[in-house]
């Protein structure tokens, strides 16, 4: 199969091309940055995806920083929302299935039990609002795509400066003490399970042999019977708070707990949900999906990046 992956330069992005060449054998074209395809401009990007005729696109390429998202909305908005339309118009166009890479952030927050697809979404920044907003393009340009909602990512790929998980190590392995909010929860999950998933959704039948139907479940709401297209949650099992999930890679990493500071959700630009952590039985029942417990997941990743104790 021939795929475009955008914003693959990223965390996620690097994970999910490797994942698709290594793994599925498909053929990946990547796009790296605006100045490989500015997603913003809507002609370059039906021009370019009517050129290669992908069987499918994994959107990866966002805004992601929230603060500079609350900073800057009208950067935001350019990219995850109207650069989103743009690459799903161009999927109608092309009759490629689209995946798009949403975020756990289009909820409030304000649940005291793991979020659902069939939750509402309330977004409390611009960022959360952005990928909202995206979303319903999505649904309404396109009969086959994958929206996945995602929380906090971790791994080994994507640009260093920007790794968190290689600066938190190497902070903490330099003395230098590490604040994480103890106040905000989620479940914390590895890029290259998300790109796993990917892999898997992407090999969908949609020639009527009723994927769903097999596992003697209901479509996700707007989805199709035959293939399960539709909204999912994509996450490693479990829940923690951010300071529990720094405490835990600073013990996989032989640092010193102790460096660890507990802190706070409050007094950044962009407001945080107080507990966006996700339940993923519909992905799991529908693609038999089960993603590992998100310690087992990180222990891998600094194992694959030479950072284990």
């Amino acid at each position: 199969m021939r795929a475009v992956v955008t914003g693959a330069r990223g965390l996620l992005g690097e994970e999910v091309v490797d994942w698709l060449e290594g793994n599925e054998g498909d053929q990946v074209i990547r796009l790296r940055g605006r100045d490989e395809l500015d997603i913003a401009d809507t002609q370059a990007v039906v021009s370019f995806m009517r050129r290669v005729k992908p069987d499918f696109i994994v959107h990866c390429a966002a805004e992601r920083d929230m603060d500079a998202a609350e900073c800057n909305p009208r950067n935001a908005y350019m990219v995850n929302y109207f650069g989103t339309w743009n690459v799903a118009l161009a999927a109608g166009l092309c009759d490629s299935l689209m995946v798009f890479i949403s975020s756990e952030a289009v909820y409030d927050g304000k649940k005291d039990t793991m979020y659902t697809e069939d939750d509402p979404k309330n977004p409390l920044n611009v960022y959360g609002r952005s990928k909202a907003m995206a979303e319903e393009e999505v649904k309404s340009l396109l009969d086959k795509y994958f929206i996945l909602r995602v929380p906090i990512l971790f791994g080994g790929k994507g640009r260093t400066g920007d790794n968190r998980i290689l600066n938190t190590v190497s902070a903490l392995r330099s003395g230098e003490c590490v604040t994480a909010p103890a106040d905000q929860w989620t479940s914390p999950t590895y890029a290259r399970d998300v790109a796993m998933a990917i892999g898997r959704m992407t090999r969908t039948p949609d020639d009527g042999h009723g994927l769903l139907a097999c596992h003697g479940v209901a479509p996700r709401r707007g989805a199709s019977p035959e293939t399960g297209y539709g909204v999912y949650a994509v996450a490693n099992k479990g829940k923690t708070s951010r300071y529990e999930f720094v405490c835990k890679l600073a013990e996989l990493a032989g640092c010193k707990r102790s460096y660890v500071r507990p802190g706070s959700r409050e007094g950044k630009p962009a407001r945080r949900g107080r507990n966006t952590a996700l339940d993923c039985a519909c992905l799991e029942r529908t693609f038999g999906l089960d993603l590992r417990p998100w310690e087992d997941a990180l222990s891998e990743c600094l194992k694959s990046m030479g950072l284990s104790s």
